[in-house]
């Protein structure tokens, strides 16, 4: 079972454009169908799925004894963690996301596995150019980050905890605001405070 990255994505622009989002999300399989990913891995690829399972299996990642490239669905499950920036996706499940619209933005809270889907959301934005998308993230294991992309531009920032502490505070701060603005704030929250 994954660890579960927190993703705060805030959506502004046109408001039928922002609900044809929201419906898109809704589905299964919203990062392949946004950003498809390859059916066969270059040479390239390869080596970066290579590098990855070397550093999981020298990290003493659990059950990394077991990561093998030449095992198709590791390797695919290595490599969505770089291609998507998660490793699995959407199940289409309406309750795996939260919706909260108004006029002026729609809010959307959902969470990943491992860490959140910033590739994805570039991409939304430049299949949506008339969005501005702000996604904020915590990862639960002392990340947090933030990304702003608009017509398929901008950049996304991880702040670690121990590195960063300052931005990586304002972030959290933003994170835990945000939910608890959307009624969504959990108690391993309020015990963090």
């Amino acid at each position: 079972m994954p660890n579960w990255c927190g993703n705060l994505l805030t959506v502004t622009g046109p408001r039928d454009e922002r609900t044809r989002l929201v419906k898109l999300l809704r589905e299964p399989n919203v990062f392949e169908q946004t950003l498809p990913m390859p059916q066969s891995f270059s040479a390239e690829d390869m080596v970066l799925i290579g590098e990855m399972a070397t550093r999981l299996v020298n990290s003493g990642y659990p059950g990394s004894g077991s990561i093998r490239v030449e095992d198709c669905d590791e390797a695919r499950d290595l490599f969505a963690g770089l291609y998507w920036g998660t490793r699995t996706d959407t199940d289409g499940d309406g309750n795996s996301i939260s919706v909260h619209d108004s006029e002026e933005a729609t809010r959307i809270s959902f969470d990943t596995a491992y860490s959140p889907p910033a590739p994805v959301i570039k991409e939304l934005s430049r299949q949506y150019p008339t969005l501005a998308f702000r996604l904020v993230w915590d990862d639960g294991s002392g990340d947090a980050g933030e990304a702003e992309y608009v017509a398929g531009a901008g950049d996304a920032i991880e702040y670690r905890h121990l590195d960063q502490a300052d931005d990586y505070d304002r972030i959290l701060y933003e994170y835990r605001g945000i939910r608890r603005e959307l009624g969504l704030e959990g108690e391993e929250e309020d015990q963090d405070d």
